[in-house]
């Protein structure tokens, strides 16, 4: 019975993905396949049964209630929906393949962006390691610089206080001494004395010229303010905002002069209060950065109060001095051919303090290793290379570590020989006019490292001797 085909009913595609059986069609006039029961050509197609038949089995009793329709119809209607199918599945497959490319240029995209960040990453670690690295040796060179300034600071304080021990016990010996002198013997070596002084001072204050002197602010540390007139100085609470030019101190808190002097010799007066204080001459070249030293070797010549019990000339190690000489007007006098810086209390025109400037007032003589440090601040010790003696006005030291050792330089001879015993490691040093042993370093080990001749001159004058 031939009949529609039932767009509902299930096609070839169906069946397939189904059963996973081949439905066959009667592919040409030529070819034509036969019914295996009735040996005619399948012509038609049951649709219920969903197989090709012929016109015999079409008017059997089992295909007579089906739906039937010509084998070329059907084959027909089930490739045209084969096409579609396949269309939709072309598009389906199109659109994966869409979505890979997609994927995968995503996912290269994100490969490269966690390459960049891996790169990035690394970097900012690096830069950050390069950092605290860096940071660790500044930390470390500044431990380096305050364990050389407490030892330094440490120095200071041993020479002070051995010097004024060795000051005092001269004082005492002299009054006990003049205590058992007869009173007119007494009272003449005073007056002789007192007299000495007043010329002293007189002498050395001749032909000075008054110079009108005005603080200059562009070298004054932030903390310290000005009059507007450039004539006084205090401490303030606030550091300021002023530039900071290569002239400014900082962070010590001083001020120069305007004018600086290159010959003749001058004089001014400062008026001074409060418990901590210095006044006095120094170089051009006077450092301005970082921690400076008030002393001579500095190119710094001052006298100051440190505390309100304190008052000492800034000399290395400091002098203290009498209170009597704690005026509230000082002169200070240069002498600048002359080499000399005096102090004077304005009110009554007596000596505070001088500072001489003639051969011998420092040097030092020694040897010193090859690896010695040139540059920056440095210590004279041997764990820095330098094995020397040393002379300041009349305290003669020799450079030992942790602290100094003071050696008795007799009639102030300032002819010195110094030998070196390399295998030994050992130094020594010899008044020559006596040929008597001065100190000797304990030995120490040179491992190979040459040894020079050591000499650091500052205002005197060194001469090698020819005697051999």
């Amino acid at each position: 019975m031939l009949g529609a085909v039932k767009p509902d009913s299930p096609g070839p595609c169906e069946f397939l993905s189904k059963s996973g059986s081949k439905v066959t069609f009667p592919s040409s006039p030529l070819n034509e396949t036969k019914c295996e029961k009735h040996q005619e050509a399948l012509k038609l197609f049951c649709q219920e049964d969903q197989s090709p038949i012929c016109v015999v089995c079409d008017r059997s009793k089992e295909h007579r209630a089906h739906t039937v329709v010509p084998a070329e119809e059907a084959a027909q209607e089930y490739k045209g929906q084969i096409r579609s199918r396949l269309e939709m599945l072309k598009k389906e497959m199109e659109g994966i393949a869409a979505l890979k490319l997609n994927g995968e240029i995503t996912s290269e995209e994100l490969l490269v962006l966690t390459h960049y960040e891996r790169k990035k990453i690394l970097s900012e670690f690096e830069k950050l390691h390069m950092f605290l690295e860096e940071k660790e040796l500044l930390l470390l060179a500044q431990l380096e610089v305050l364990d050389k300034e407490i030892l330094k600071r440490q120095d200071e304080f041993t020479t002070r206080l051995t010097q004024e021990i060795s000051r005092l016990g001269t004082l005492i010996s002299e009054m006990e001494g003049k205590c058992r002198q007869p009173a007119s013997e007494f009272l003449q070596v005073r007056l002789c004395e007192r007299f000495s002084l007043s010329v002293k001072g007189r002498n050395f204050q001749r032909d000075l010229r008054e110079s009108n002197v005005t603080l200059d602010p562009d070298t004054a540390h932030p903390h310290l303010i000005l009059s507007e007139d450039g004539k006084s100085v205090r401490w303030g609470p606030a550091r300021q905002d002023v530039p900071d030019n290569f002239r400014r101190f900082d962070p010590v808190p001083c001020v120069l002069g305007c004018e600086g002097f290159t010959s003749g010799r001058h004089c001014w007066e400062v008026e001074v209060d409060g418990s901590s204080w210095a006044v006095g001459v120094a170089r051009e070249s006077v450092r301005r950065k970082g921690g400076v030293s008030l002393e001579p070797e500095e190119g710094i010549w001052a006298v100051g109060q440190l505390n309100p019990i304190q008052y000492v000339a800034l000399t290395s190690p400091w002098t203290s001095l009498p209170p009597d000489r704690r005026p509230r007007k000082i002169r200070v006098a240069l002498d600048y051919k002359g080499r000399q810086v005096a102090f004077f209390n304005a009110e009554n025109n007596t000596e505070i303090f001088t500072f001489l400037a003639v051969d011998g007032m420092f040097w030092t003589v020694g040897v010193a290793r090859e690896s010695v440090r040139r540059k920056g601040h440095i210590l004279f010790r041997p764990n820095t290379g330098v094995l020397g003696l040393q002379k300041y006005h009349h305290l003669c030291m020799a450079l030992t570590s942790p602290s100094n050792t003071y050696v008795s330089l007799k009639n102030n001879n300032n002819e010195i020989g110094i030998y070196l015993d390399y295998e030994l490691g050992q130094v020594s040093f010899y008044d020559l006019s006596n040929e008597e042993l001065l100190f000797t370093f304990p030995p120490v080990s040179f491992n190979g490292e040459r040894v020079f001749p050591y000499f650091c001159v500052f205002l005197s004058h060194i001469k090698l001797s020819p005697r051999g």
